[in-house]
């Protein structure tokens, strides 16, 4: 078994309230933090962003 560490985006509207959190599992830190500033651009919603890192359990 491996450990393995993942992203992913969270929007959250001017409130501090979740409006959106991605479905896609990021590799590594930069392309989520990348990501996350695309999406919170094109969301006329959104008001910040967040990147959660999250670990994952995998057979080898």
């Amino acid at each position: 078994m491996e450990i393995k560490e993942y992203y992913s985006i969270t929007l959250y509207n001017e409130r501090r309230r979740a409006i959106f959190h991605s479905e896609d599992e990021y590799d590594n830190f930069e392309e989520a933090q990348r990501e996350g500033y695309v999406l919170l651009r094109n969301h006329p919603k959104a008001d910040l962003y967040s990147v959660e890192r999250f670990f994952a359990v995998e057979d080898v």
